[in-house]
C-alpha cells in the first residue's frame, strides 16, 4: 500500500493553514477542539438570553443582585467540585462527566417553566440564570484541559488562539440565529435547544477524546504534587504578584456586574415583551461578536 500523497505545498489548503499558522499534523485536533468550543457557546448564548429574558420578567433587574451574589458562590463551588473529581476519577471520563452534566437539568427545568406563576417556575428561572454561569466556568475549565492534553508548549501557542475563536464565532451564530429560533419555538424551548447543542458538544469531546487517547490517561490526576510544586513557587515576590492579579480580576468582575445591572435596567424599561428583550439581545450579541471576531483577526 502506498504513502499518502504529501499535500503540495501551493495547495489552497497549505496555504491556509500558513496563513492562520499551523502545520498539517495540528489542523484535525484545531479543527475538533474548535468544533466543540463552538458547540457547547452556542448553547450557553442561547441560554444566557432565555435566562435573562426570563428573569427581567419574573424577577426585574432590581433583584440582579441576588444572582450576582448567588453567582459568586456557585462558581466557586464548581471549581472545587471539578477539583475534586478529578481525585476520583481519570481525566477524560471527569470531562466528558462534566459536558454531559451540564446539559441534563435542562429538560427538568423546561418541565418547571410550563408551571408559570407558581413557586416552581420561579425557581427554574432562577436555576437557569445560575447555571449559565456554571456552563461557562466548567466549559471553558474543560476547554483548557483538553487543549493542554493534546497540544504541546509550542504547538499550543499557534492553536489556542484558533481555539479559543469558537466562542466568538458561537456569539455570531447563537445571537443572530436566537431571534429566528424565538420566533419558532419561543423563549422557553430554547432551554431543549440549548439542551441539543449541549450534547452534540460532548460527542464532540468524546471522539477528541477516543481518537486521540493517548492525551487523556486513564490514571487519577495527583494534584497533591502539583500543589506541593505551586507552593514551592508561589513565595515572594510572586506570592505578591499573585494577590495583585486576584484583586484586579475581582474589580473588572465587579465592573462588569454594575455594567451588566444597568444594561438589563435598560432592557426592561424600553422593551416590554420577551419577543422584543430575546430580538434585541441576539441581534445585539451577533453584532458584537463580530466586531469581536475583526478584533481578533486583524488587531
Amino acid at each position: 500500500m502506498s504513502a499518502p500523497a504529501i499535500p503540495d505545498s501551493n495547495s489552497s489548503m497549505r496555504r491556509f493553514l500558513k496563513i492562520v499558522n499551523l502545520r498539517p499534523d495540528e489542523s484535525e485536533r484545531t479543527l475538533l477542539m474548535f468544533l466543540f468550543y463552538c458547540a457547547t457557546s452556542i448553547g450557553a448564548v442561547w441560554l444566557e438570553y432565555s435566562s435573562s429574558t426570563l428573569f427581567l420578567e419574573a424577577y426585574k433587574a432590581e433583584n440582579l443582585t441576588w444572582i450576582y451574589i448567588a453567582t459568586a458562590f456557585v462558581v466557586t463551588a464548581f471549581g472545587i467540585f471539578y477539583s475534586w473529581l478529578q481525585k476520583l476519577f481519570p481525566l477524560r471520563w471527569v470531562m466528558l462527566g462534566i459536558s454531559c452534566l451540564l446539559a441534563l437539568p435542562l429538560p427538568l427545568v423546561r418541565i418547571g417553566l410550563m408551571q408559570k406563576g407558581s413557586y416552581i417556575y420561579m425557581a427554574s428561572v432562577f436555576g437557569i440564570r445560575l447555571w449559565v454561569e456554571g456552563i461557562y466556568v466548567l466549559s471553558n475549565i474543560n476547554n483548557d484541559i483538553a487543549a493542554n492534553q493534546l497540544f504541546n508548549i509550542r504547538e499550543i501557542k499557534r492553536a489556542f488562539p484558533l481555539i479559543t475563536t469558537g466562542i466568538i464565532v458561537a456569539e455570531i451564530v447563537g445571537g443572530f440565529s436566537y431571534p429566528f429560533l424565538v420566533s419558532l419555538w419561543g423563549v422557553p424551548n430554547m432551554t431543549l435547544a440549548t439542551c441539543a447543542m449541549l450534547l452534540i458538544g460532548s460527542s464532540l469531546l468524546f471522539y477528541l477524546s477516543t481518537r486521540y487517547r493517548q492525551a487523556f490517561p486513564n490514571s487519577v490526576y495527583n494534584i497533591d504534587e502539583d500543589s506541593e510544586i505551586s507552593a514551592r513557587s508561589l513565595q515572594g515576590n510572586l506570592l505578591k504578584y499573585v494577590w495583585l492579579l486576584f484583586g484586579f480580576f475581582i474589580a473588572a468582575q465587579i465592573l462588569f456586574f454594575m455594567i451588566e445591572f444597568q444594561y438589563q435596567t435598560q432592557l426592561e424599561i424600553n422593551l416590554k415583551t420577551e419577543e422584543a428583550i430575546g430580538r434585541f439581545l441576539g441581534i445585539f450579541g451577533g453584532i458584537m461578536g463580530i466586531f469581536k471576531l475583526a478584533l481578533q483577526l486583524f488587531g
